[in-house]
């Protein structure tokens, strides 16, 4: 089966004009340089190649400009705005809507709308809608928003006239040009280009499509498209929709003369892979895992098709060792490339030191410790730091160590190690444009360190380009004053830029975009990121213009948009034989993202209409990947049971067997490994350290410090008339607040989250504590042993080798021979967690597995009654702060509510059935 470039060779071929003669208009220049070798290919004799066209290329040649930046349109656009209007907005105002503007300008062209007749319709409808005013709106208001709709025509015209003088356009304008040149001076043009033969054409706006039906009605125009019956004849599918609509398509119908029709998609065997994958980046590993799959003599008929284009460098940085070769046309994005990321940090920093008012003794700009841990962790920092290392690390440290949440240079004492960062761009005091000026001299200081690295010095001199850009706009159009404003034009000129990655176009495995699949085929395809709201992307409409009225004026919406992606992805499937389809199950805005729609249409439509086809579904977790390698099952090695006897020689504490009732494998690599999590600064109070400080206060109410000791504190028993149980909301705060103070240095605790957390701890403290008050006020008799008390205790197991056991109780009450054992929860666990159901003593290790946080009490109880002396009664309880309704939660136990002697000894063999198992070296560790 030909491929759809070397069928429409075939059919340039067959015309009867020689190929000089003619001039062939593709999508794409990547579609125009396949299309050269297809007809090469089809060819058995020298001929002279016909011209070959992007269709963007022949739209500057016949409007004789060129396209200007999207941030260069800005400005021009507002200039015409304040020219056009009597009472215009200040640019600040006009900042937060102009791009809407420009996007409807640009569309308004491409679908040759007058727009004169659509503002003055939008004007109209928005004065039904304000028919009454709205609460706190004026007459003068409403007339002025109102009057403004008929007047953006004005604007349109002032902007498209002064572009035209400028010799610039933007893509929409062109298009209307283009459009007006094919009406007016068509003889002209078939003398310049010959006879037009349009290849691989689809959704066409209205412009090309009056356009290109000109042509054709002049004889000046042929069409050869790529169309499968499958979409174009099923009424209801949305990829055949333009198709289905199109009057071009219709005329050359009815003229006999609509070629390219096929139906590819019901022939050939077919691999179908689905593919859910646990994560976004994750989705360039497994692709480039596919990639290597493919033999080297195959690869240049396979093609990585990224629907969102920003996985590139994830690509790259995974690439398969037996991907011989790759062609990457679509180039790297600066916007993905890791400089985009070092440059975005900075400019952070110069937006913290705008709008933050934070300073040091001396007068000079705090900065968030977050972003002052991003840049000193950065590579590119420590590229050109190399010999400065150890002093980012030791400030990233002296930040840990002080929980410092703001710092500034002179406080962190680096202005040395960042250069040649200006440190100017950190006091807040310079304007965007000297902003700019001084990034892009640091872009020549840093190129002359990474001369002999091609990558990074093209990268580099992209930014100083950008940057230099960036200052000329901002002298030529002097409107910004904030530097805030200036981002968004920073971000438009870095979308437009990308490096060039080189290599041989014609050959290797490809790896392109959506737009850069279009008119080629391949027989193996890999495409990525197949979630909704990426493919297609559904609602995004960017437009100051309503649904409806869009409609009227046939401009498109999110559905046309959708239309058009649609026929995208069934057209890649024409001639692809193996076909890998990746999504990811997280990552979305609830958490999970949704596989899209078209996934869903190939399972229910596909296997209908092609018997041939075998589709396959994977869960792809990468838990392996993303964890580190972490191994899902591990054996004990002599080593580890070596390890574990030195566990058991410090003693296993309550927390410990329970994460290994709960999983073995996070008991391997937290206990056994000790691998944690790093140490982080705590500007956010979480709810461990929530725990920590009511834990901490209210071990002071129940003690004294020891006067022959100050660390250490001797319990006491209070009355029900005692302080701790009548302070006011206030004093508890004050309480909760000097505890917090020392746990989290400089967290701001008086503003935002934490101001609410510290409201609710403190309503937690003042509820328990008068639940306290009636609890001594019943039990006077009782009283405190010991807080915070240590319990350690052993047991034996098999091969009579000990086993020590530790703990550490909040508080331990007793009353004559009766003994409670208390611990405080903060959290908001179920009672039910906590308790063993049934009856007559009848448990076993099975239900401490079941139900793991059930072994903490009688645990407890355990230990203080081992290691006691005489004949004590034990009971073990959980005194929540969070609900106090339920207090006590005491160990229940299939039956068991107090520990002594006799009772305790069935738990016992529970535990030891417990450290049997741990210590079995035919047992591995895994998760249960």
């Amino acid at each position: 089966m030909l491929k759809f470039l070397h069928s429409a060779a075939q059919f340039v071929l067959r015309q009867p004009r020689s190929l000089a003669e003619s001039t062939v208009i593709v999508p794409s220049r990547r579609a125009g340089l396949f299309f050269l070798k297809a007809l090469g290919e089809q060819s058995d004799q020298v001929l002279l190649a016909p011209r070959i066209l992007s269709i963007e290329e022949l739209l500057l040649e016949v409007s004789g400009l060129q396209i200007e930046s999207q941030a260069a349109l800005f400005f021009k656009c507002y200039e015409s705005y304040i020219q056009s209007l009597e009472k215009a907005e200040s640019f600040e105002d006009f900042n937060k809507w102009g791009r809407l503007l420009l996007q409807d300008f640009n569309e308004i062209d491409r679908h040759l709308v007058d727009p004169t007749a659509l503002f003055e319709y939008v004007g109209d409808a928005k004065r039904i809608e304000h028919w009454e005013l709205e609460l706190g709106e004026s007459e003068s208001m409403a007339a002025e928003y109102l009057a403004l709709w008929p007047k953006l025509a004005l604007v349109y015209q002032h902007f498209k006239e002064q572009l035209v003088k400028d010799g610039a356009v933007y893509q929409g304008l062109a298009y209307r040009m283009f459009h007006k040149e094919v009406l007016q001076n068509h003889e002209a043009l078939a003398q310049e280009y010959g006879h037009f033969i349009f290849i691989g054409f689809n959704a066409l706006n209205k412009a090309e499509e009056a356009s290109f039906i000109h042509l054709f009605e002049q004889g000046l125009a042929d069409f050869y498209w790529d169309i499968d019956e499958y979409y174009w004849k099923n009424p209801q599918h949305e990829a055949g929709w333009f198709l289905r609509q199109s009057p071009l398509i219709h005329k050359l119908s009815k003229a006999s003369k609509l070629y390219g029709i096929h139906q590819k998609l019901k022939d050939l065997e077919r691999h179908l892979k689905i593919v859910a994958v646990s994560g976004k980046n994750l989705q360039t590993y497994i692709a480039n895992q596919e990639m290597g799959q493919v033999p080297a003599e195959q690869q240049s008929e396979t093609a990585l098709v990224l629907a969102d284009e920003s996985l590139l460098p994830g690509v790259l940085n995974n690439l398969h060792p037996q991907v011989n070769s790759f062609n990457l046309s679509m180039g790297l994005s600066l916007k993905n490339s890791p400089l985009a990321g070092f440059f975005e940090l900075l400019l952070e920093f110069c937006l913290e030191a705008e709008r933050s008012n934070r300073k040091d003794q001396g007068g000079n700009q705090r900065f968030s410790h977050k972003r002052w841990n991003a840049l000193l962790s950065h590579f590119i920092l420590r590229r050109f730091s190399d010999s400065k290392t150890s002093i980012l690390e030791a400030c990233r440290q002296k930040l840990l160590d002080e929980n410092a949440l703001y710092r500034s240079l002179d406080e962190l004492e680096i202005k040395k190690a960042l250069a040649p960062i200006p440190v100017e761009i950190f006091d807040g005091s310079l304007k965007p444009l000297e902003i700019f000026e001084h990034l892009a001299n640091f872009c020549l200081s840093f190129q002359k360190q990474v001369n002999q690295e091609k990558y990074l010095n093209e990268a580099l001199y992209g930014f100083y380009q950008l940057f230099r850009q960036l200052k000329e706009l901002l002298e030529r159009y002097p409107y910004i004053q904030k530097f805030d404003q200036s981002l968004p034009f920073y971000r438009d000129l870095l979308a437009d830029l990308s490096m060039d990655l080189r290599g041989e176009p014609l050959s290797g495995l490809q790896v392109m975009g959506m737009l850069e699949s279009r008119t080629l085929d391949f027989k193996r395809l890999i495409l990525t990121s197949l979630n909704e709201g990426v493919l297609p992307k559904g609602r995004s409409d960017n437009s100051l213009l309503p649904f409806d009225i869009k409609k009227k004026f046939g401009l498109p919406t999110y559905l046309e948009k959708d239309a058009v992606y649609a026929y995208h992805f069934y057209r890649l499937l024409h001639q692809a034989e193996e076909i890998v389809l990746l999504y990811s199950t997280s990552g979305g805005a609830l958490g999970l993202s949704e596989p899209s729609r078209f996934i869903r249409q190939l399972k229910l439509e596909w296997p209908a209409h092609n018997r041939s086809l075998e589709i396959e579904e994977f869960n792809a977790t990468g838990e392996a990947k993303v964890q580190e390698n972490r191994l899902e099952e591990v054996p004990k090695s002599p080593g580890i049971i070596e390890r574990l006897n030195e566990m058991a020689e410090s003693g296993f504490s309550p927390t410990a067997l329970i994460q290994y009732l709960k999983n073995p494998i996070d008991f391997y690599y937290e206990r056994v490994l000790g691998l944690k999590p790093e140490d982080e600064i705590q500007e956010e109070l979480e709810v461990p350290l929530q725990g920590t400080a009511l834990h901490n206060c209210l071990e002071k109410y129940y003690s004294l410090p020891d006067p022959e000791d100050p660390e250490l504190r001797i319990a006491r028993s209070p009355a029900p008339d005692d302080v701790i149980f009548n302070k006011s909301s206030e004093e508890y705060r004050q309480d909760l607040l000097n505890e917090l103070a020392e746990l989290v240095p400089g967290a701001e605790l008086h503003s935002g989250s934490n101001y609410l957390i510290l409201e609710t701890m403190t309503q937690m403290l003042l509820s328990f504590m008068q639940t306290e008050k009636k609890h001594w006020e019943r039990n006077s008799d009782w009283q405190v042993e010991a807080v915070e008390g240590n319990l350690i205790s052993e047991v034996y197991i098999s091969g009579n080798r000990k086993i020590n056991l530790k703990g550490q109780a909040d508080r331990i009450d007793r009353k004559g021979e009766e003994v409670h054992v208390i611990d405080y929860k903060s959290g908001g666990k179920a009672k039910g967690d906590y308790t063993l159901s049934g009856k007559d003593f009848n448990y076993g290790l099975d239900d401490f597995i079941k139900k793991p946080y059930a072994l903490q009490l009688p645990l407890y109880s355990y230990m203080y009654l081992k290691e006691s002396e005489g004949s004590l009664a034990v009971k073990a309880s959980i005194l929540s702060l969070r609900k106090t309704k339920e207090n006590p939660i005491s160990m229940s136990l299939a039956g068991v509510k107090v520990f002594d002697q006799e009772s305790s000894k069935l738990f016992e063999d529970c535990l030891i059935d417990l450290l049997e198992e741990l210590f079995n070296p035919q047992i591995p560790f895994k998760k249960r």
